[in-house]
């Protein structure tokens, strides 16, 4: 993404960059917050990658 607006298509809403990018960066305020899921299909076996991320993730 920042690629993408440092090539003038446009701004982006992003994460704090943690090495210099070149680009101006404004703090929201106040500071905006998210939250994120896991899904995975539950009728669906699912490829021992898959099986092995999502066990990982849930800290099984």
């Amino acid at each position: 993404m920042r690629g993408l607006v440092a090539a003038g298509l446009g701004v982006a809403l992003l994460p704090h960059a943690d090495s210099p990018s070149g680009l101006p960066e404004i703090s929201l305020t106040p500071r905006a917050g998210r939250e994120i899921a896991l899904v995975w299909p539950a009728d669906v076996p699912l490829p021992p990658a898959v099986r092995a991320f999502r066990d990982h993730a849930l800290g099984a």
